[in-house]
């Protein structure tokens, strides 16, 4: 549906947002790393528990 209706589901990531959510220098340093997330709206309402 993003797709279709345009909508950006990736998000490029930078090097201090990286780092703040616990990604190395080392794995920042490698040239093959790839800076970027799917953000999920509504993460912290998932319970895999529910089965829902």
């Amino acid at each position: 549906m993003d797709l279709r209706d345009g909508v950006a589901s990736i998000d490029v990531l930078t090097d201090d947002e990286l780092i703040a959510g616990g990604e190395t220098l080392e794995n920042l340093r490698d040239p093959n790393y790839v800076r970027a997330a799917g953000r999920l709206n509504g993460i912290d309402q998932f319970d895999a528990a529910s089965g829902a």
